[in-house]
């Protein structure tokens, strides 16, 4: 088995200062499920302050109630009393209160990364053999920043056997290579799982380097349990969770959303500056199941100059108006953290003939594209109508990082910020990083993370 590039040594990554820290006894420590990811590593507190209680939320005027138990009856969505809204008007949302409860549930959840390495000579002679068959590939899909790797993908592991060590599995979905760290020998909780493991009887639109197509298998994944989070490599656990901060105890799954609107058709049409792209046809294929019928092309967006993200979001948000209707309020986007999902909502949106044309279509491109669907907000957004999902809030906090400017703020904020957020986003948005900003992105994850506390 093919195995990545070598790392900077634990010396480079540990030149910042930090304060000893000693393991409780009796815990058992994190590497005992990871086997020797960290041997040199000294061991950790794991005695953690609880967070304090939040604050009630901040009373509804008299026609947000107004509006909030209208919607509250509306096709299922936010079906059942509101408990508490964020933004106003239209744009409100009803959402569960933050969970406290550290009780168990019933059934398994399994971890679910996306990992590659972008600096393997290998695979990046497959990248660019492969780049010039795809037409009209946006620039932003392109950028090294999305194939980069800093070891961030170690660090989330590790947050995730400090704070919840209730998960079953943890499934590393990647292209043949694995991390430095990993021991084959001693996996621990961690099991790796292939691209042709994932994309079974669809091998043909391998290799990819397209995360939204690596989203749309997810269900796929041998062995996986119905319950499921799934995480980017460069998202983590901030402080303990537990399953109900994910799911509800009969087994719903909770979304967390922005306060801000998904995109639609009509807003990227500000953005506009070149002729509207050809819709993509789905190409029939002997191997795909008898009932999956390709027959209606996806309707063009018009005159794209825009991210991959906000045209994914904008596709998501037309198909899901085609199946359920246009919704009663806009749709909120899905926070940019790790998602609680369900296979066999996956299972159920492959099914529809007009969705499984879209997630057809997104598996076949190799490179993120301006006609991808985000399937991770589809199949969220899908629950929500079917009710088997419910909104939901948790604390949380996105850094985009873009310039050193942005990493002083990050780590000074991980520094003082208590409690930490329950979950942390650290997005890669560097375009031309010299060695120096990479090495101190390294060292200050490695130092203030808030596992490495």
């Amino acid at each position: 088995m093919k195995r990545s590039g070598e790392r900077p040594p634990r010396s480079m990554l540990t030149a910042l200062p930090r304060q000893p820290a000693t393991a409780r006894p009796g815990i058992r420590p994190m590497d005992a499920d990871l086997g020797h990811l960290a041997a040199s590593r000294p061991p950790v507190n794991l005695v953690r302050t609880p967070p304090p209680p939040k604050a009630a939320p901040a009373p509804l005027s008299a026609k947000e109630k107004k509006l909030a138990l209208s919607r509250g009856t509306s096709k299922g969505y936010l079906r059942g009393p509101p408990k508490a809204a964020v933004g106003t008007g239209k744009a409100a949302q009803i959402v569960a209160p933050e969970n406290t409860d550290p009780r168990p549930v019933s059934f398994p959840i399994d971890l679910v990364y996306t990992w590659v390495d972008g600096s393997d000579e290998e695979w990046l002679k497959i990248r660019r053999r492969y780049q010039p068959t795809q037409k009209n590939i946006p620039e932003d899909s392109l950028l090294d920043c999305r194939w980069r790797d800093f070891d961030e993908l170690r660090l989330s592991v590790e947050s995730a056997l400090r704070f919840a060590p209730w998960l079953r599995t943890i499934f590393i979905l990647s292209d043949f290579q694995r991390p430095h760290w990993f021991d084959e020998a001693n996996p621990g909780k961690v099991k790796f799982i292939d691209h042709p493991d994932l994309f079974q009887e669809l091998e043909e639109h391998l290799p990819t380097f397209n995360s939204h197509a690596l989203e749309v298998h997810l269900h796929r994944i041998p062995g996986l349990a119905e319950h499921f989070i799934y995480a980017n490599d460069d998202t983590f656990f901030g402080q303990d969770v537990y399953p109900l901060d994910f799911f509800t105890a009969d087994g719903k799954f909770k979304v967390f959303l922005t306060v801000t609107d998904m995109e639609t058709e009509r807003s990227l049409r500000e953005y506009a500056q070149q002729a509207p792209p050809k819709p993509i046809l789905a190409a029939p294929n002997s191997k795909l199941n008898p009932k999956w019928k390709h027959t209606v092309a996806p309707p063009p967006l018009e005159k794209l100059d825009i991210l991959p993200y906000f045209t994914a979001q904008a596709v998501t948000n037309a198909v899901l108006d085609q199946v359920f209707g246009p919704s009663p309020a806009p749709r909120k986007r899905l926070k940019h953290q790790m998602k609680a999902l369900r296979r066999s909502t996956f299972e159920w949106c492959w099914e529809q003939e007009l969705m499984q044309l879209y997630l057809f279509n997104t598996s076949s491109t190799r490179f993120r594209s301006l006609g991808d669907i985000d399937a991770t907000s589809l199949v969220s957004h899908a629950a929500l109508w079917l009710g088997e999902a419910v909104p939901a809030s948790i604390s949380s906090k996105y850094y985009g990082v873009e310039d050193h400017t942005d990493l002083e703020q990050l780590f000074s904020h991980m520094a003082t910020f208590r409690p930490s957020p329950k979950l942390y986003c650290v997005n890669d948005n560097l375009s031309r990083p010299t060695p120096e900003v990479l090495q101190t992105l390294r060292q200050g994850l490695e130092q203030y993370m808030p596992h490495k506390q």
